[in-house]
């Protein structure tokens, strides 16, 4: 077990360690040679960046931590495959992680399956009756899937999001923090605009709501569609701008357990 842990850490190394720059050219500095830092900083240190790079296929961002974990996914996709076809001793780590990754792969199994895996977490959900039932429900759900200070992940795709870390104004201890989640579309403004781009953004995302729908073979799915664009987009009003979310000096406020009960009514 120590060993697979050694291996796959080495592995992440080896992707950080290769991720490296295209060979230099004559010209590879043309865009930032006759900028100077004290006039247009940002010009003078991506300048070639801006010229030359490209969102590769199938991803909406690219930069530096992008291609790290897109080359890390890779080498680990190697490792995993490696695991699966080495036919391990049963029970084993090695054997657990490539079956693992192939139940993944298994498609048509997947397909055949349809909902029914779903079934036990949608039953959960119908028989929510309570406030205090929904907190139960989001508490048990809680994942550590955000971390806004070594990755500026700030918000949760689930309703509530989790960091742990040293406290921003006591270092001395971990505290546990509670991010904001809710919204599948990229900012609140994604929601609330109402410039076109937005608009297309928000007429495609309901498309797809309805196909998600249809094929879970749900009733309504237009009508169903309606109120989660509307629930998201009453998250969406609340939610902090991301400027200030990215403000650490507005993330120090504790709370304790009993303030719950006032400024959470129900979330106790």
């Amino acid at each position: 077990m120590k060993t697979s842990r050694a291996q796959a850490l080495i592995a992440l190394l080896a992707g950080a360690a290769a991720l490296a720059l295209p060979p230099a050219q004559a010209d590879d500095h043309a865009a930032t040679a006759a900028v100077r830092a004290g006039d247009d900083f940002w010009r003078y240190a991506n300048g070639d960046w801006e010229r030359d790079a490209r969102i590769p296929e199938g991803h909406v961002s690219w930069g530096a931590r992008a291609q790290l974990r897109d080359t890390n996914s890779k080498k680990m996709a190697v490792l995993y495959e490696a695991a699966a076809a080495g036919k391990a001793a049963k029970g084993s780590a090695a054997r657990k992680t490539g079956d693992y990754y192939m139940v993944q792969l298994d498609l048509a199994g997947i397909e055949a399956k349809g909902t029914t895996p779903l079934q036990p977490l949608l039953a959960r959900i119908a028989a929510l009756d309570s406030k205090t039932a929904l907190a139960r429900h989001l508490g048990a759900a809680l994942r550590i899937d955000t971390d806004p200070v070594n990755f500026g992940a700030y918000d949760s795709q689930h309703l509530l999001g989790l960091w742990v870390g040293p406290g921003l104004q006591d270092s001395g201890h971990y505290h546990a923090y509670l991010m904001q989640g809710g919204l599948i579309l990229p900012t609140p403004d994604s929601y609330l605009s109402d410039e076109a781009g937005q608009q297309a953004v928000r007429a495609g995302y309901r498309q797809y709501i309805i196909a998600m729908l249809e094929q879970a073979g749900i009733a309504d799915a237009a009508q169903r569609a309606e109120r989660i664009m509307a629930l998201e987009t009453r998250i969406a009003k609340v939610h902090a701008a991301p400027k200030d979310s990215a403000d650490l000096t507005k993330a120090g406020s504790n709370w304790r357990r009993a303030e719950f009960r006032r400024q959470a009514p129900g979330l106790d």
